[in-house]
């Protein structure tokens, strides 16, 4: 669900080495190219939650931090680049806890993770500068051996909303 409209998402990884995951994200209206670091699960470009642009993080954001164990915290931050906008996002995560979720794909036992953020945002002109303030849930489960989102709820103080849960897992 993106700002209420139902969307499919297909996310494939498409390589793996010892630097980088490559993902391909494809909805039915277009596809992206994202990247997650091997060494860290930092995310250098993929989708922006909040309103489905190609978003670049310099530096990346840093998705996972290992190990996780509930009550662990790290904080960012990074410049978000979109197809429209600029913005300065610093963030928080902590790992809350340990517990079972529900989605269309089955139960899975998966750390719970919440994120807070702060925005400072402007078009790609410089103009409309704006400040805001985004909260993120992560559950994040071992799936065949691969630490995967198997559901995601984001919220934005500009009204933004995105739910991602995960529907059908397939291993080739």
């Amino acid at each position: 669900m993106l700002s209420g409209k139902s969307k499919r998402l297909v996310e494939e990884v498409v390589a793996a080495d010892e630097t980088a995951v490559k993902i391909k994200y494809t909805t039915s209206d277009r596809a992206y190219d994202a990247e997650l670091s091997a060494r860290d699960m930092s995310y250098p470009k993929g989708i922006c939650l909040s309103n489905g642009q190609a978003c670049e993080f310099s530096p990346p954001l840093v998705w996972v931090d290992f190990p996780l164990e509930a009550g662990k915290t790290w904080s960012g931050a990074t410049t978000v680049t979109g197809e429209t906008f600029v913005s300065q996002l610093a963030y928080e995560v902590k790992v809350e806890k340990v517990e079972t979720i529900q989605t269309a794909a089955g139960r899975f036992e998966a750390y719970k993770l919440l994120v807070k953020g702060r925005i400072k945002a402007t078009d790609k002109n410089g103009g409309s500068p704006s400040t805001g303030q985004e909260s993120v849930t992560n559950w994040l489960a071992s799936v065949n051996g691969k630490l995967i989102p198997v559901k995601t709820e984001y919220k934005n103080t500009y009204g933004e909303r995105f739910t991602r849960e995960l529907a059908v897992v397939e291993v080739k």
